[in-house]
């Protein structure tokens, strides 16, 4: 028998003592204030938590116990209610022992990046007091409710109790998400279903009158602005009529400029790498203007389970897949459960380049615009407000405006309606010419809150009292397809062909030598002259692609010039101007040199939506002046193209 034991017995500790000592413990423990538990504890006490764990669950003396208070307590526990069962509370007069009973509740962590959890327990311990009324050694016993892991004690996994009631599942979408309103609910104004069924009747039953008042300028009316080489080479183009038939001409725009190619999978385009440039230089500009807004990248898997019925072998075999046709199921599920947990993590705002699928069949499908696959530039953010959400939105819309403006080179405007994902839609659309219709190309989707709380996606906040409330965060869908190119084949186009936006375009200038064939195949003096101007535009085409000085600037985006030079011997010059017309390259420029003046050559520079116009009037030229002429030209262009979409759009 301890000796400070002895001492109790001649002194006497009384059951009211024990009494006040439980409460003075539970109010030290729900202020967390480590000096007042001290106060209780003699110097040498004990404080048994576990006493299966010597080495991790009895702490001894004040070092031992303050230690455990403060890295136990202080830091995993808070919003502490605590009560004393002074009814159930047994004192030994003999022993100085008492068996005390207490009931509390909490808010408890494991660690920092873990979510507070409500916990309750009903606790028992064993006191033993010393003469001086403090305690000489604590061992206590708990059980707890609706708890998974807690700092005070050893979970028991036999102890977990049934759970009581459904089990909680995510809210079924049904079709209500980004990708599905991307593809099979966007405005696809004269490309939608009813458009194309309408213009089929019209074929069926007679010629087209065509869609605009004022059609497109043919070929051959262009051509007579200007005699050149570009005349002749514009004169054998095979042209396609915008006003006759829009779908057809759309189609032969694709496959002539080597943007896309059809596949063995209907609906679904191979991109060729021509094309696929347009795409990965908007996606630059994007994720740049997307990270100003504190947008974060994220990744879903490809693969989902299933839904379809499957035998039991089949599922004792493996586990039926398919490719994932929406983010949102698991995104949110996980956004919910670890993700969103207090105010400080948000606004959340995050990202992704990914393809919209769908199983269903596409009739009549276009590459970047109808299909059953289209590449999309998909969104969410998590805001603790209605306030910041709308605010959010409008910024989401405004830079998908400015995209459309600054690098398409197309005016857009945007309208706000019904969102088929249950909330406010705010679209952005691009007019096309002749047509009287738009087409979506963007849209921001403000949720409904059941959403959010369907997912259980809520985050903490204290109140006045310090006690925690729970808020559902408010959400934010945005999204960009690749149709946003088509609008602006389509916006910019015309009847000889593609016209690209110089900022997107793969290659921005194309400089092809005017090579006489005499000359390629004379005497040394000709070969000569060949070297010569393959040596001036060579020279060209790295003034241009490389760093120009400040004067020379226009725009800071022509500072790099995507510039190449058409060498191929076995080709005549005008076989090279109809493909690169073909391709929609904003800037041609051909040089031929000036005789006995190897640094000098005359240059002619056609704009691509102005084919057969020498807008510089051939002058003689040395490469520093003609980089500076190029690079003011598809500052130009870029402008010239966007006032005309602008001035088409507002007629």
């Amino acid at each position: 028998m301890s000796p400070e034991s002895s001492v109790a017995r001649s002194k006497g500790v009384s059951r009211q003592h024990a009494i006040e000592w439980v409460d003075r413990y539970g109010e030290a423990w729900r202020l967390q204030d480590v000096e007042k538990i001290l106060e209780l504890f003699t110097d040498t006490g004990l404080y048994v938590e576990r006493p299966y764990d010597p080495e991790n669950g009895i702490y001894r003396g004040h070092e031992g116990i303050k230690n455990y208070w403060i890295t136990h307590i202080q830091m995993r526990e808070r919003n502490i209610d605590f009560r004393n069962v002074v009814e159930d509370l047994v004192f030994d007069d003999e022993a100085q022992t008492a068996v005390a009973k207490w009931e509390a509740s909490f808010e408890v962590r494991q660690s920092e990046d873990r979510q507070w959890r409500r916990v309750q327990f009903l606790q028992v311990a064993k006191l033993r007091f010393a003469p001086d009324g403090r305690v000489w050694h604590l061992e206590e016993y708990w059980h707890g409710k609706s708890l998974q892991r807690a700092s005070k004690g050893l979970r028991d996994p036999r102890a977990r109790r049934a759970r009581a009631g459904p089990k909680r599942r995510p809210p079924d979408l049904r079709g209500r998400t980004c990708c599905h309103a991307t593809l099979c609910d966007a405005d696809l104004g004269p490309f939608s279903k009813e458009a194309l069924r309408m213009e089929a009747r019209k074929a069926r039953s007679g010629p087209m009158e065509g869609y605009g008042k004022n059609p497109a300028p043919s070929v051959q009316g262009v051509a007579a602005q200007a005699s050149s080489v570009v005349v002749n080479a514009l004169g054998k183009l095979p042209a396609a009529s915008k006003s006759a038939d829009l779908v057809e001409w759309y189609r032969h725009l694709i496959s002539s400029g080597k943007l896309a190619e059809e596949s063995d999978v209907t609906g679904a385009a191979v991109i060729a790498p021509w094309g696929m440039h347009l795409w990965e230089e908007l996606r630059r500009w994007l994720d740049m203007e997307l990270s100003l807004l504190g947008a974060k990248p994220f990744a879903v898997p490809i693969l989902a389970h299933g839904e379809g019925k499957q035998s039991a072998d089949a599922l004792r075999d493996e586990v039926q897949l398919e490719a994932r046709t929406a983010c949102e199921p698991l995104l949110y599920k996980v956004m919910g459960k670890s993700w969103v947990n207090s105010v400080r993590d948000l606004p959340m705002v995050l990202t992704r380049w990914a393809s919209a699928v769908t199983p269903n069949s596409t009739k009549r499908p276009l590459a970047f615009l109808r299909g059953r696959e289209l590449y999309v530039q998909e969104g969410h953010a998590a805001h603790a407000s209605e306030k910041d959400t709308s605010e959010f939105a409008e910024k989401i819309a405004s830079l998908y405006e400015r995209l459309c403006a600054e690098l398409l080179a197309i005016a857009p405007r945007s309208r706000k309606g019904r969102s088929s994902l249950d909330g406010v839609k705010t679209t952005v659309e691009v007019a096309i010419p002749g047509t009287g219709t738009s087409l979506e190309v963007a849209a921001v989707h403000e949720l409904d809150p059941q959403r959010a709380s369907g997912f259980n996606m809520r985050y903490c906040t204290a109140d006045s009292e310090g006690k925690c409330v729970n808020h559902v965060c408010s959400l934010t869908a945005f999204s960009l397809s690749c149709r946003v190119l088509a609008a602006a084949i389509c916006a910019h186009s015309d009847d000889v062909g593609i016209v690209l936006p110089p900022r997107l375009a793969c290659v921005q200038v194309i400089i092809i030598p005017m090579i006489r064939y005499e000359d390629r195949k004379g005497d040394e003096a000709g070969q000569r002259c060949v070297r010569q101007i393959l040596e001036w535009c060579e020279a060209l085409a790295k003034l241009l692609t490389n760093p120009a000085s400040n004067e020379s600037v226009r725009e800071p985006w022509t500072d790099r010039v995507r510039a190449e030079t058409d060498s191929r011997a076995d080709l005549t010059p005008g076989k090279k101007i109809r493909h690169w017309l073909l391709r929609g390259v904003p800037l041609l420029l051909t040089a031929r040199l000036v005789e006995g003046e190897p640094t000098l050559a005359q240059a002619r520079i056609t704009a691509r939506d102005m084919p057969g116009v020498d807008v510089l009037g051939n002058p003689t030229l040395e490469p520093e002046a003609a980089a500076v002429a190029a690079r003011h030209q598809l500052a130009e262009l870029q402008r010239r193209l966007y006032v005309r979409h602008q001035a088409a759009e507002e007629g």
